[in-house]
């Protein structure tokens, strides 16, 4: 008498006859299933859910994830105990529960960790003759901030004092640093750094929603310019459909496409005039103008082909957001040819441009912006050690450059 087992390749339900070899149709794996052992019913030993499972095969719960191999005899039965009384529910995992408050940017040492504090690191250097002064500061997690400023100590102490009057300077400076070590998260002093950057802390700190107020600006900002472009081509037209997917993309998962749709319907029927000082409070800098330009431009290339209409409409939103004639030239063009001919112009300055951020080929929009302010922070001049802030100013240079080839502005 055939009886059903669960294979335990790839979990699929098998019937067989106890003590005959049978093999998976679906991940070739043979077993020969001894008699007793089919499927019995269990209690999820997470929430208390009955399973079948046959013993001695890995079971997984598919309401809670609790995982094991149950053994033969090793759990009660259903019919001989009343299942374990349910736990409390979880609640979902939110950003107002574990992320909220938190630093948006990422450690530039570690990256592994958010940006917690700063300290401001003083430096000597003895050159027999002369000596080198000066400071830094360097922002990042608790524990790299740390190790840092005790590296500084101990690099001000072995080659502070080879010089003269100026070496008896050199054990106060890495007293100082060393009393700057403190791995614990300090906001004050990372919000003073992050202004000589010229970041403001509260537009990179996470709200209870996931946002920064940065990305809800910009994000409201594109919400806005993008319903009044696809509003007149009316909801499931292949605009309106881009539009939804881009501002999904730039929300990183914080929206989906249905609440996407709901702030184009919010947003475009609200008044917006981007001239003067409320409109530079909402995008940003002319970098973030640029960008907005070109997801227009993209979104409304979404049909195929941009008539003369739109393009006029598209210029006149391109005065609205403060862009010279000539940027909107090089912005839409630079558009137009990746779309018709669905390659960049130049793809090796773009391959390059791309290596400079540390990005992929297939890096969105998003991320090349995302990726852009991580490395201006890390390699701001202002945060350099003093004999490494020419190599930064190049290095910033660099980042400038690649990000405005990437939006197309150069």
């Amino acid at each position: 008498m055939k009886e059903t087992f669960t294979c335990g390749g790839c979990g699929q339900k098998l019937k067989a006859t106890p003590g005959v070899r049978v093999q998976c149709p679906a991940c070739g794996q043979e077993r020969k299933p001894a008699s007793g052992t089919a499927e019995e019913i269990f209690h999820c030993g997470g929430c208390g859910q009955k399973l079948k499972a046959t013993p001695g095969v890995r079971a997984r719960c598919p309401a809670c994830g609790w995982e094991r191999k149950l053994a033969g005899g090793s759990r009660t039965r259903a019919s001989s105990m009343p299942p374990p009384p349910p736990g409390p529910p979880t609640p979902p995992r939110t950003s107002s529960s574990s992320e909220s408050g938190r630093v948006s940017l990422q450690c530039p040492e570690c990256n592994l960790r958010p940006v917690e504090t700063a300290a401001k690191l003083q430096v000597i250097r003895g050159f027999l003759l002369f000596a080198r002064l000066g400071s830094y500061t360097v922002i990042g997690c608790g524990p790299c901030v740390a190790s840092t400023a005790r590296a500084e100590s101990l690099r001000n102490f072995l080659l502070g004092w080879w010089t003269f009057p100026w070496g008896f300077l050199a054990p106060f400076y890495a007293i100082q640093n060393l009393l700057n070590s403190s791995s614990r998260p300090n906001r004050e002093k990372l919000a003073s750094a992050l202004i000589s950057a010229g970041v403001n802390i509260e537009d990179i700190t996470l709200d209870a929603s996931g946002m920064t107020g940065m990305e809800r600006r910009f994000l409201e900002a594109l919400a806005r310019i993008l319903g009044q472009v696809v509003l007149t081509k009316g909801k499931g037209s292949p605009e309106w459909r881009a539009a939804e997917e881009t501002i999904a993309g730039f929300s990183e998962g914080k929206l989906g496409r249905a609440e996407a749709s709901t702030w184009l319907d919010r947003f475009a029927k609200a008044e917006f005039d981007p001239s003067g000082r409320p409109f530079e409070e909402r995008v940003g800098d002319h970098r973030d103008r640029v960008m907005l330009l070109r997801l227009v431009i993209e979104v409304a290339m979404a049909d195929g082909a941009i008539d003369p209409s739109e393009k006029q409409a598209i210029s006149l939103l391109a005065t609205r957001l403060r862009l010279s004639p000539q940027e909107f030239n090089r912005v839409f063009n630079a558009a137009e040819q990746e779309h018709s001919a669905g390659r960049r112009q130049n793809d090796q300055e773009r391959a390059q441009a791309l290596r400079i951020l540390g990005l992929g080929e297939d890096a969105s929009h998003a991320d090349i912006r995302n990726a852009y302010r991580q490395s201006m922070v890390k390699h701001h001049p202002d945060l350099a050690p003093p004999d490494e802030q020419e190599e930064a100013t190049r290095r910033a240079a660099q980042i400038n450059h690649a990000y405005d080839v990437l939006i197309g502005s150069q």
